[in-house]
């Protein structure tokens, strides 16, 4: 008799239901709906005048539905639409449902998914009640105010749940499930019973579920501490709620890759470490905010996006067991090897030296270079091999074809081979500028014996901050300071009628790379350490005779840093006309060398006597 009266009121129910919506249920598309025509809007029902179980498998529900050419908005899951549907796998409910109906989806014990749209309000009486079997997690929106009483009821797989912050009311047994964890984003707690959360124990009755975790948000502990909430493990885990948008990423891939670190602090702060990892042959340049902070540390306060720059690497190690290191600089692209140790074979430095290096430099300590270091590296113009060298391997500068010279200041001559220069042009037309006091052992080298030889001649470093030049009879001190950024140092003389009596080049080390008659620059040498100034005697100068001089530096394009200019006399008893009749002075080229004839004797243009 109970069983009856049961029945016939939840027939008296349904059929009231109906009636609210103006109709019996329609068909559309698979879906059953009670439409309420004045309204122009659609409650998802079932099929017949008491629940049929009949929906399987995966349903997504449309916002609006069309039926006799008019539109309806599908605006709730109507009371036990789904109910005892067995074999429904997911629902995707559309964001134009406000109201999930009493027993909606009762005793659909298959349900493994059902999506849950930001305009839901109510989630009504026993809605899931019973889906025991599939349903692990559920998502509860912000716009839900109330979950009522027995909506979870029965659902023991359900282990996980997040509610969103605008829930206000759990009702009682709402979760009577397995729930092993809540994340709930209500600043202000929402209202419980003693039992909303409760579970069921192995012995058959429920229990206050002191091991779930209930992770609330950051400043809102005590108010959960003072409620009914206290009866579960209430904490704080940051992790859930500052869930900040990340988009970190390298700009090229190819070039280098970004690591992201979460971790959280008392404060309730998401702390975020970036590290950008740079590939082979490149460097970290910066982040696309300007930091250049690598590890970067973040107290993240909103949402990020930022990427990583890469560039062609400007400095690593090299060399045999890595004792070398290497140093690119972009404005005088100038490559410079240093440290203590042998250079190995195929350096290419991971960046793009075969097109960018115009200036070698080889440090003093590094005693060797393997095979084809720098095999067809063609962009080189300036080699400059340290004192040390001891050995350079086949091939190591073959196919270099666009050398300007090259300067060796090993005073022992380096092992060379047959191939070591191979094919870099005709080697007569290459200065080869080695120790003044080695230019025979040098010239009766097998092999070095090739180039055009040529005495290194320097400046004395000295302190100074102006230019001063002191005289003799036939000489000229010239003192001058460095310049910050100079890579040349361009003397000229000039007689009283302005005309060029010599031109001379020194690279910023002070190290002289042009003496020359009436000549212009041959070269802008490569950027090195500067010293505080420089001291050089020009020889072969007029006694009692007016001279002025012009020093300009130079940077690397060889655009004026700075320009100075003086005049000077030299020294003499005799007058400028005595002079030209007095002394016979002479300038001669032979073997390709220009000679000062002078009283009968020979002498280079640096002031030496020849012999």
């Amino acid at each position: 008799m109970q069983k009856t009266f049961t029945t016939l009121l939840a027939l008296v129910m349904n059929v009231g239901i109906m009636f609210a919506y103006n109709g019996l249920a329609v068909n559309v598309d698979g879906i059953y709906y009670s439409l309420n025509k004045s309204k122009q809007t659609a409650a998802v029902s079932f099929f017949g005048s008491v629940p049929s179980g009949i929906y399987k498998g995966d349903i997504v529900i449309p916002g609006t539905i069309t039926y006799n050419d008019t539109i309806y908005s599908v605006t709730s899951i109507g009371s036990s639409a789904f109910k005892y549907s067995d074999n429904l796998r997911s629902v995707v409910i559309p964001n134009s449902v406000t109201t999930i109906e009493d027993e909606a989806f009762f005793e659909c014990k298959k349900l493994k998914s059902v999506t849950i749209p930001n305009s839901v309000i109510a989630i009504k009486q026993r809605a899931f009640y019973n889906c025991s079997f599939s349903l692990t997690s559920i998502t509860i929106p912000n716009s839900v105010k109330s979950i009522e009483k027995e909506a979870f009821y029965g659902c023991y797989k359900l282990l996980h749940a997040t509610i969103g912050n605008g829930v206000t009311s759990i009702g009682k047994n709402a979760f009577y499930s397995g729930l092993r964890e809540v994340v709930c984003y209500a600043t202000m707690p929402p209202a419980i019973s003693h039992d909303s959360l409760s579970i069921k124990s192995n012995l058959g009755y429920p229990t206050f579920p002191s091991a779930v975790a209930i992770y609330v948000p950051c400043g809102s502990l005590d108010a959960y501490m003072a409620s009914n909430w206290r009866f579960y493990n209430v904490q704080y885990n940051p992790k859930a709620f500052n869930t900040f948008a990340i988009n970190v990423v390298s700009s090229d891939s190819l070039r280098g890759s970004v690591t992201s670190v979460w971790e959280y602090n008392s404060n309730c702060n998401t702390i975020l470490t970036l590290s950008a990892i740079s590939n082979d042959g490149y460097q970290f340049v910066r982040w696309s905010d300007g930091s250049i902070e690598n590890p970067r540390i973040m107290v993240l306060g909103k949402d990020v996006s930022l990427s990583a720059e890469f560039d062609i690497a400007k400095s690593g190690v090299c060399g045999k067991n890595s004792q070398l290191s290497w140093k690119y600089e972009d404005q005088t692209k100038t490559l410079t090897i240093s440290g203590s140790g042998e250079l190995t074979e195929n350096i290419f430095f991971g960046l793009e030296a075969p097109t960018q290096v115009q200036n070698l430099i080889i440090g003093d300590e590094v005693t060797a270079i393997g095979d084809s270091a720098f095999y067809a590296m063609t962009t080189i113009r300036h080699l400059s091999i340290g004192s040390g060298m001891t050995s350079i391997g086949n091939y190591a500068f073959a196919e270099c074809k666009n050398f300007d010279d090259v300067t060796c200041y090993a005073t022992t001559v380096p092992t060379i081979t047959s191939t070591t220069f191979a094919n870099v042009g005709n080697r007569c037309y290459i200065y080869l500028f080695v120790p003044e006091d080695c230019q025979r052992a040098y010239r009766r080298d097998t092999y070095w014996c090739g180039f055009d030889l040529r005495p290194i001649v320097e400046a004395t470093n000295v302190e100074t901050t102006e230019l001063k030049v002191t005289t003799s009879d036939n000489t000229a001190n010239v003192i001058w300071p460095a310049v910050a950024g100079a890579s040349t140092y361009e003397l000229i003389i000039k007689d009283k009628d302005g005309n060029i009596v010599c031109t001379i080049v020194f690279n910023a080390n002070g190290q002289l790379s042009l003496i020359a008659f009436h000549a212009p620059t041959r070269y802008d040498a490569p950027q090195q350490t500067q010293a505080a100034g420089f001291s050089f005697t020009i020889t072969g100068l007029e006694e009692r005779t007016v001279y002025d001089m012009t020093l300009t530096s130079k940077d690397s394009k060889g655009s004026p840093l700075d320009q100075k200019t003086i005049s000077f006399t030299t020294d003499g008893i005799q007058g400028i006309e005595d002079i030209n009749a007095a002394i016979s002075l002479h300038k001669i080229m032979q073997n390709g060398q220009l000679y000062i004839l002078r009283d009968g004797k020979a002498y280079t243009v640096t002031g030496t006597e020849v012999k």
